[in-house]
């Protein structure tokens, strides 16, 4: 069995899923059944409470991917700009 390269896993669940092509169907194909993320020590399910709405999203960050061996992507801790993510969600960008 060949060897997997984490990053390039990663980067192509990027590629396929959100850049250019948004493919949210490619999830599946990277994603395990139960894969979590966590953002601020808390295991989440959505962003700051809005409901979804399809708009585009834009904030800065960082993330941290476990990687299982069989190449499926198993945990995302990630932190984010929340004051960015906040304004992109609410239009509220007067502060």
């Amino acid at each position: 069995m060949p060897t997997l390269n984490a990053v390039e896993i990663v980067e192509a669940f990027w590629a396929e899923v959100w850049q250019p092509t948004q493919n949210p169907d490619a999830v599946d194909d990277f994603v395990s059944e139960d894969f979590i993320i966590t953002s601020g020590g808390v295991d989440i399910n959505g962003v700051l409470g809005t409901a979804p709405d399809q708009r585009p999203l834009a904030f800065t960050g960082t993330a941290v991917w476990a990687v299982r061996a069989d190449g499926k992507l198993l945990h995302n801790w990630v932190e984010r700009s929340a004051w960015e993510a906040y304004q992109s969600l609410t239009g509220d960008a007067s502060r």
